[in-house]
């Protein structure tokens, strides 16, 4: 019996350092799962925090997303994400999420998508897991990460382009050639045919949601980055109930001038302006145009100084040609605040050739129609119009919803990891 006893003994003996060995690694692939699960928690949280704050710009989206990774634990205390102050870099990136691929695909511009990486091990931020020998299989370096996708999901009815009508083709919304059109938040089409949105050609459109009353013509939802929803319900016109300004004020004839660069005063230009190979600044107030509108061709420039344009009737239209450009602030006070180009009667806003609009207001011509053709760029706040029209090679981006729902919990952010 005692020569038993010594036997199991002596196989103890032997197989207590496979014993420990085995207790060891599972304890630290214990640890090593567990960072991981703590890296993914706060990847997600900090994802959806910064998408969520999309709207808002990139100081809102980093502030968040550091707080959330924060009210995570890791290693050595709350998750810590860096990035810098002045834009996407470091753990934060900003880009869009391809539904097809479901792909991540990092763009600084872009306003849909945002990546969080949260990293655990040597050399990062957030220490190292609390391996109990990390010396022996040289795991004290071993670097952790886990990166999460989200985007922002818009609030019911969000709308940054409205078209209200249709035009003479029957679309809300036409898109062909090689055209972009980059719609931050939704897209309503209120034009209820079969046909009201086309995308063909090489055409995209990118939006958080297409809405239409209507269907889309064959072929298009190829050409579209975003959900679509079909016989959608839209959106009012917000800006419907409001009074039309009156042509009112100074009336001003024929501005000709030899001088390369001149300023305006607001008022009404019954014979309509036209700006050529020069620089215009319009000096605060309301612009109004009668005649043809205003055309600025050739290298002509004109800049809002917090000034507004107005359309008075079907034949004053904006019409840019050429190097033509329209930038500056639009009026910041009263109830058209924010509105650079306004128009209620049938008219249009025509950009072509190279000609470029670059003004952080909306756009509101809601009998009218924006045509965009060949190299031309548009980049505005918001539109409400009749119909919208891009072809060849020409881009547009549309950066503000202003039309939300009345519940503010309605709009989040999405994992898509």
């Amino acid at each position: 019996m005692a020569k038993r006893r010594g036997i199991s003994s002596i196989k103890l003996l032997v197989g207590l350092p496979a014993i420990i060995l085995v207790a060891w690694l599972s304890i630290e692939i214990g640890l090593a799962y567990r960072a991981v699960q703590q890296a993914t928690n706060g990847a997600d949280a900090a994802a959806l925090a910064a998408a969520a704050r999309l709207p808002d710009g990139w100081e809102a989206m980093r502030e968040d997303a550091i707080l959330a990774a924060s009210a995570n634990p890791g290693p050595t205390g709350g998750l810590v994400v860096e990035a810098p102050n002045d834009g996407p870099g470091g753990d934060i990136a900003l880009g869009r999420w391809d539904p097809d691929s479901r792909r991540f695909v990092p763009d600084p511009d872009a306003r849909d998508a945002a990546a969080v990486t949260v990293r655990i091990g040597g050399g990062t931020p957030n220490g190292t897991p609390g391996f109990l020998l990390p010396g022996l299989l040289e795991i004290a370096s071993l670097e952790l990460q886990r990166t999460s996708v989200a985007t922002w999901n818009p609030p019911e009815f969000a709308t940054a382009l409205l078209t209200l009508g249709r035009s003479d083709a029957g679309h809300g919304l036409e898109l062909d050639g090689n055209a972009l059109l980059d719609v931050f938040g939704g897209t309503s089409v209120a034009s209820d045919t079969s046909q009201s949105v086309r995308v063909g050609g090489n055409a995209t459109l990118q939006t958080a949601v297409l809405r239409t009353a209507g269907d889309l013509a064959r072929g298009s939802e190829d050409g579209i980055v975003g959900e679509v929803e079909r016989n959608s319900i839209i959106p009012e016109d917000p800006y419907k109930d409001l009074e039309i300004p009156k042509p009112d004020g100074i009336i001003l004839g024929d501005q000709s001038t030899s001088q390369s660069s001149v300023q305006l005063e607001p008022g009404v230009y019954r014979d309509g302006l036209v700006v050529r190979d020069r620089s215009v600044t319009f000096l605060p107030g309301l612009f109004q145009f009668g005649a043809f509108g205003l055309r600025i061709e050739g290298t002509g420039v004109v800049e809002l100084l917090d000034a507004s344009i107005q359309l008075l009737g079907p034949s004053a239209i904006l019409e840019l040609r050429e190097d033509g450009r329209l930038t500056g602030t639009p009026i910041a006070t009263g109830d058209w605040r924010d509105v650079a180009i306004l128009g209620v009667r049938p008219t249009r806003i025509t950009v072509t050739g190279r000609g470029r609009v670059q003004v952080p207001g909306v756009v509101y011509l809601p009998n009218g129609d924006v045509e965009i053709d060949r190299d031309a760029v548009v980049i505005v706040d918001a539109a409400v119009a009749g119909s919208w029209t891009q072809v060849d090679s020409s881009t547009a981006r549309v950066d503000r919803v202003i039309i939300e729902t009345d519940r503010p919990t309605a709009g989040r952010a999405r994992l898509r990891r």
